[in-house]
């Protein structure tokens, strides 16, 4: 770059935003479809969700009025950021452009920020003490304690990923019904694991033959749901999965954006350090959502 002035500086600043502007419109993001996408207009968004739907009925006389059981709770926004900084010298030694690679994965990471939370979400979803608070009726997201049509529901297990577990999860979702007594519709669409789990997934609902007392039989799981694999389902978590129905507008879990992703530049430093920062920010949080179209094996 050579000679430093407000020209060069602010076309270098420019050159950074087209960059992080560009790859981040560009990025995918393969869990947000997890969550509700909601609009903030304040410090907080108050949400009200019904524990049950009940269905028609033929009306023979009057109507029948039946109340709607609900339950209120509150989504905070939380501020988030990712910055870097750039030294005078390595800007007048025409070492900026360095920095190309570095601002491109940081826009692929904030593209992909609302389905990191949604999945740290669904991880920490067995505990009612989890920093995303519990489900909308006071028990974790993943309990065996739910309450649905007068009974006590569960969507949770401890059982590693399974043709058998796998079915049985799907079939207990399939099965769930109101206080009618009639299905609430729901059918599981995507199976989520992570990549240590990713050859026993695929043989469970990619493979056309499952292998059943030495011998090969055909796999009527196959196509039954998508399968997800999850990056951060390593280490302690790398047997947790994950079943969900995606196929509704309601989703399990809550993205709520106050103010979408901004990438900004400070120059205050650069007299004093000979620093230049630049950073990306936004204001969101991520929250539960209806717990009966998701089921989660904390294995």
């Amino acid at each position: 770059m050579g000679i430093i002035n407000y020209d060069s500086i602010s076309a270098l600043d420019s050159d950074f935003r087209l960059l992080f502007n560009g790859v981040y419109s560009q990025t995918q993001d393969p869990f947000e479809k997890c969550a509700m996408r909601v609009s903030s207009n304040g410090s907080s968004e108050n949400y009200v969700l019904f524990n049950d739907f009940p269905g028609m009925r033929e009306w023979k006389d009057e109507r029948v009025y039946r109340g709607a059981d609900a339950s209120r709770f509150t989504i905070a926004n939380k501020d988030w950021e990712s910055s870097f900084q750039v030294f005078r010298n390595e800007i007048e030694d025409d070492r900026a452009s360095f920095y190309s690679a570095f601002i491109e994965g940081m826009a692929q990471k904030a593209r992909r920020h609302a389905g990191t939370l949604v999945m740290d979400a669904a991880i920490n979803g067995f505990a009612s003490t989890s920093e995303y608070g519990a489900a909308y009726d006071g028990e974790s997201f993943f309990s065996a304690a739910h309450k649905l049509g007068g009974g006590t529901v569960s969507n949770t297990t401890t059982n590693p990923l399974t043709s058998t577990s796998f079915f049985s999860a799907w079939t207990e979702m399939a099965s769930l019904a109101g206080s009618d007594g009639k299905s609430l519709g729901i059918r599981p669409t995507d199976l989520f694991c992570g990549p240590a789990m990713l050859q026993t997934a695929r043989e469970i609902v990619e493979s056309p033959n499952l292998v059943s007392g030495g011998a090969a039989i055909a796999n009527q799981l196959q196509g039954l749901v998508n399968l997800n694999i999850v990056p951060d389902l390593i280490g302690a978590h790398q047997n947790k999965w994950f079943l969900m129905d995606l196929s509704a507008g309601v989703k399990p879990f809550i993205f709520q954006e106050r103010r979408g992703i901004e990438f900004n530049t400070d120059m205050h430093h650069m007299f004093h350090k000979k620093i230049w920062r630049w950073g990306a920010d936004l204001r969101a949080n991520v929250g539960y959502g209806m717990w009966q179209y998701a089921y989660g094996s904390n294995a």
